[in-house]
């Protein structure tokens, strides 16, 4: 039909977190092999999904994920608290059009979008939301050629996509490491559909 959704509801328990790992004395230079237990993690939420077939070749995609994760047992006071690195919600929204008459020539974007994540929640430092947008064109040549132009971040769009949760402060001060977006960049592609090999049914492309 011209639309379908989606409606998902998930709730999620992790239990026995261990993490082992070589720990350097910052004073004395000697190494020490450690094991340790972090505390439950939950998370709980919602997950929406949308296509829809206005026209004849248009295709509409969109999906969204709104949840909260929070420490759960082990963690002692700060029970109930958000969960480093993990947004609130999350989403994107796609478009295709194939125009017709034209022998596969297809035009395509998309919007990504990300909340913002906290690096310490104890000191509030978090990395902010952000969004990009990819715009792109294919054209279906004979035999099986293809070719595909891509503008990634197509109006420059800046944010922050991860902090580093192994090192949170520093000489009394709060600071974080995060890796930036790409600026806009062009790719382009051609694929080759080689179809049946060797009268097996198989197809592969390069």
């Amino acid at each position: 039909g011209p639309m379908s959704f989606t409606v998902d509801g998930f709730w999620t328990l992790l239990k026995n977190i261990v993490s082992q790992g070589l720990v350097i004395d910052s004073i004395t230079g000697g190494s020490q092999w450690i094991v340790a237990t972090s505390p439950e993690n939950k998370s709980y939420g919602a997950e929406v999904q949308l296509a829809v077939s206005p026209l004849d070749g248009l295709q509409l995609f969109g999906n969204g994920t709104f949840l909260k994760a929070e420490l759960g047992s082990g963690a002692g006071a700060d029970i109930g608290s958000r969960i480093n690195g993990v947004p609130t919600s999350l989403g994107n929204v796609s478009a295709e059009y194939t125009i017709p008459n034209t022998g596969g020539f297809q035009l395509r974007g998309d919007w990504h979008w990300v909340g913002s994540r906290f690096v310490d929640v104890t000191v509030g430092t978090a990395l902010p939301s952000y969004n990009y947008f990819n715009l792109g064109a294919s054209y279906l040549l004979h035999q099986g050629t293809r070719i595909d132009l891509d503008v990634l971040n197509a109006f420059m769009s800046k944010g922050l996509e991860e902090g580093n949760p192994r090192l949170l402060s520093t000489g009394g001060a709060p600071i974080f490491l995060a890796r930036p977006l790409l600026p806009r960049r062009v790719t382009l592609a051609i694929t080759y559909d080689f179809g049946e090999l060797g009268g097996s049914g198989s197809s592969s492309q390069q």
